[in-house]
Parts: C-alpha cells; structure tokens; sequence
C-alpha cells in the first residue's frame, strides 16, 4: 500500500512539472528541446482487503400493551307516566232538527198582459215628383274631313339581264318604289251642346193622419192561492253515547345498559429495525514496478 502511494506521488509530480515549463515558456518559433527520463515499467496487481459494511434487518421483540375493554353493565330504574283511558256513558240531550211545514196562503200576484187600442198618428211618407227642365246636354259626333296623303307603294317591273359568265340574255323582273297621292277621309270627335227637355224627379215628405193599432203591455195584480214551503225547528230528546277521558297514573321498571371501559394489559409481537456491521473481503488494484 505505501508503494503504491509512493508511485502516484512521484508521478504528480512529474506531470505538474512538465505542465508548469510549458505554461511559463514564451512563444519561440522553435521550442527548446526537453529530455525526459524513461518511466519504469508497472505491474498490476490485486491485493484482497478485509472492509466493514452495514445492513438492515427486521427482527421481532415480545412486548406488553394496554388495552381499553368496553363492558356493559345492565341496569333499572322505576318510571312514573300517565295513560289516558276513555270511558262512555249514555245521556239524553236536546237536538234540534229542521223540518218542511207547507201551508196556503192568498197572495197578490203581478202579471203583465198585452193591451191593444187604436190611435191616430201622423205618418211621413217619401214620394217621387216630377217636372219637366231644359238642360244643356252636350254630345259627342264624329265629323270627317278629306285628306290627301302621300302612299308608297311596290311593283315589279320586267328588264333584260346579261349573264357575265355565259354571254345570254334573259328576262328578270326588279322591284320598282313609287309615291303616289291618295284622297282619304279623316274622322274627329268634336263635342255639341244643345238644348234638351228632361223629367227631373224629386223626393218630397208627405204628412197624414194615419189610423194605427199600439200594443201595451200592463200589469194587472190579482189574488192568487199558493202552497208556502217553510223550514221550522224541531227540538226533542234524544239519547246520546258520551265518551270522557281519564287520567290514570301508572308505574314501570325500565332497563338501561351502561358502558364503561375496563384497562387491560396484553402481550404481543413487535417488529423493529437494527442496522448489522457486515465484514466483506474486497480485491484492491495495487501497482508495482518492474525493475529490468
């Protein structure tokens, strides 16, 4: 082990060295040369070394606790209540009844009858009277006036024609436009007024005395006999069943349970945790070196 200490020491320092020359050396264009010696050659080896590890493990331990038990203790007690009994008894009571009593009466009786008379009565009536009027009526008449007017009219007319093509001649007739003048007749409707004798008729009043049957109703008031419906009391003894209610004391025994907790001490089983050192042999790499 301390050999192997030793060698890693040497070899820092060989290293931290050649870095320092090279950090402190100025920018040459050709480095100085530096001569190393050569390193002996390691071997490696494995040297087994006893270490202490730790593990955890569950063990079990006896243990005593306490309890709480419930315990049920029956009990009684007396209870005083009151019970309500109905208890009947025949009385005899007044009731009242109403009952339908008929009877006749004379009573006067309003009717209305229809009354006719005659009467006279100015009556107006409408009629139509006529008179005759001269009136102004204008007509209408149609009054013709002769015209002449230019008409164009079509017609053919027969020519001769030479084919370019054969040299023959040949006969076609052409369309000819002339203008020709022609009397026609021209109708206007021009209004006439003129006097004339009509019939006017007017609707006039008339007023005359006119016989005419009226209707009236009236009333007349007469004795009349007619049944009375009427609703009197009747009172009488009837027998009735009464119902009374009485109050009676009573007592009782009442049971009750009563809980209560009783401190109990138990065994049991405990598991718990312990951290165990553990010896373990390990292999450690250990460097040597080779002398030729």
């Amino acid at each position: 082990m301390k050999r192997l200490l030793l060698i890693g020491s040497v070899l820092a320092m060989l290293v931290a060295g050649g870095d320092a020359q090279a950090f402190g050396r100025k920018k040459d264009c050709c480095p100085a040369p530096v001569c190393y010696a050569p390193a002996p050659a390691c071997a490696v080896t494995y040297v087994e070394q006893v270490v202490t590890t730790y593990k955890t493990e569950i063990r079990e331990r006896d243990v005593t606790y306490k309890v709480l038990t419930p315990v049920t203790v029956k009990k009684t007690f007396k209870e005083d209540y009151c019970v309500v009994e109905p208890k009947y008894k025949d009385e005899m009571r007044d009731v009242t009844t109403y009952k339908m009593v008929s009877h006749d009466e004379m009573r006067d009786v309003t009717t209305y009858k229809m009354v006719s008379h005659d009467e006279m009565r100015d009556v107006t009536t409408y009629k139509m009277v006529g008179k005759e009027e001269m009136r102004d009526v204008t007509t209408y008449k149609m009054v013709g006036t002769e015209v002449v007017r230019d008409v164009v009219s079509c017609h053919y007319v027969p020519c001769t024609v030479v084919d370019p093509c054969t040299g023959c001649c040949r006969t076609v007739c052409q369309p000819v436009t002339t203008v020709q003048k022609v009397k026609c007749m021209v109708y206007e409707c021009k209004p006439f007024t003129e006097k004339v004798k009509v019939m006017v008729y007017e609707c006039k009043p008339f007023t005359e005395k006119v016989k005419v049957t009226v209707h009236e109703c009236k009333p007349v008031t007469e004795k009349v006999k007619v049944t009375v419906q009427e609703c009197k009391p009747v009172t009488e003894k009837v027998k009735v069943r009464v119902c009374e209610y009485v109050t009676k004391k009573m007592s009782r025994n009442v049971d009750y349970y009563e809980c209560s907790y009783k401190e109990e001490e138990k065994k049991g089983k405990e598991r718990y945790c312990v951290t165990v050192p553990v010896k373990t042999v390990i292999k450690v790499p250990c460097y040597v070196p080779c002398c030729n």
